[in-house]
């Protein structure tokens, strides 16, 4: 068991080295789906459920707290890691004796009831320029910046984002150097950057007034070389959406610039000019060049998408599923015609994932009903895509 732990620990440090400098040459290059420099661009199919995994060249780095929903509860949140190739998940932790529980004070282990831990909350998580960042709300509401190791040997407090907490709803990516947050108040909605440098501040991007919670900024995704963040329009009595607004921020310039007005939609992706939709059951491509409208492919129920580079993933919206039988991922080449249907695990969220592998984490409506003994984190590996075989891994918990 030692040797395997070594072993998988030589592969982690190798997926965290890398220059600082490398990076630089894809400042000028444009955002596309099919070249996603990893630990530089934003991963915007993790990005959708404010995600807590991120890949890197050798696997997957993500937060496993499926302990709070067993049978016997606990509050222990752990770092793990998912190797591509082994198909293995293990705790990220350096000490090669470690049964990672308390006692041993496990690197992996992020636990809020160790008084000697300032953790309550785990809430983003991020690969970039060889090391991890990871949001993480403290025990007295402040919401700050982490570094971390890609060994977990050294967990570094690296900034301080919001002091004592924050007044609203907030959305947050990692791109290309900078920590962007969509932040949603009383009386004014704003967007903030924030540099990945230790004891950064806030900037602020732009802001735009709001009365009685008539708009909210919503989802963030990379685009040319910035970021794109919705503006979602509520109607008078506030319980509906009358309409979304799409602004780019150019880093270059500085500047926030309306490139879509007036859709309504449930999720969205932009891959170059091409702004995907799903809209009441269908999925449409609206050009942002040319301002042609076209439907792309009809799914016939509510649908979340998602694209990796090679197919647009649509899964079936599951809070209006009657029977989680019928929760379905459906995988459509870019032409839109439909290459397979994925039967999904029932009650989880799915992490939509990168060109390996789909994600499906934490089944909480499932687990909170009595049905099962722990909810799971489960991998599906997208070379099964078209073959007709749908088998998902099981990621091991940490203590199990």
């Amino acid at each position: 068991m030692k040797k395997i732990f070594l072993i998988v620990l030589s592969i982690l440090l190798v997926a965290g080295c890398g220059s600082k400098n490398e990076n630089s040459k894809y400042s000028n290059e444009d955002f596309s789906y099919k070249n996603i420099q990893l630990g530089y661009d934003a991963e915007p199919y993790f990005d959708l459920f404010f995600s807590k995994i991120a890949s890197s060249e050798s696997g997957y780095y993500y937060y496993d707290y499926s302990h709070r929903y067993a049978k016997k509860p606990s509050f222990d949140i752990y770092l793990m890691f998912f190797d591509r190739e082994s198909k293995k998940a293990v705790p990220v932790c350096a000490k090669a004796d470690c049964k990672h529980i308390l006692g041993d004070d496990c690197d992996a282990l992020f636990n809020p009831m160790n008084n000697s831990n300032s953790v309550a909350s785990v809430l983003r998580l991020w690969f970039y320029d060889g090391y991890l960042y990871s949001v993480i709300l403290e025990r007295e509401g402040s919401i700050c910046l982490y570094r971390i190791s890609t060994d977990g040997s050294v967990r570094t407090k690296y900034a301080t984002i919001f002091e004592n907490g924050v007044d609203g709803s907030y959305n947050m990516i990692c791109h290309r150097g900078y920590i962007y947050i969509s932040l949603s108040g009383s009386d004014k909605e704003s967007l903030y950057k924030l540099k990945l440098e230790k004891d950064a501040k806030l900037e602020p991007v732009y802001e735009q007034a709001c009365e009685n919670n008539e708009i909210w900024f919503g989802e963030l995704t990379p685009y040319k070389k910035g970021i794109t963040f919705s503006v979602n329009y509520y109607n008078e009595t506030g319980d509906t959406i009358s309409g979304c607004d799409i602004m780019y921020y150019n880093p270059e310039t500085e500047q926030v610039s309306k490139i879509i007005e007036g859709l309504k939609f449930e999720s969205y992706l932009i891959d170059g000019a091409d702004f995907y939709y799903s809209q009441n059951g269908d999925i449409y491509i609206y050009n942002i060049d040319s301002k042609e409208n076209r439907l792309f492919y009809s799914c016939g129920y509510p649908v979340y998408i998602s694209y990796d580079g090679t197919y647009i993933y649509a899964e079936r919206c599951q809070v209006l599923l009657k029977d989680y039988s019928e929760h379905y991922i459906y995988v459509i080449d870019t032409e839109g015609s439909l290459v397979d249907t994925i039967q999904a695990p029932a009650g989880q969220d799915c992490y939509f994932g990168d060109k390996d592998y789909l994600f499906q984490m934490f089944d909480l409506n499932e687990t909170l009903k009595g049905k099962s003994d722990m909810p799971v984190i489960k991998a599906f590996d997208k070379s099964q895509i078209g073959t007709g075989s749908h088998e998902w891994i099981e990621l091991p918990t940490p203590q199990g």
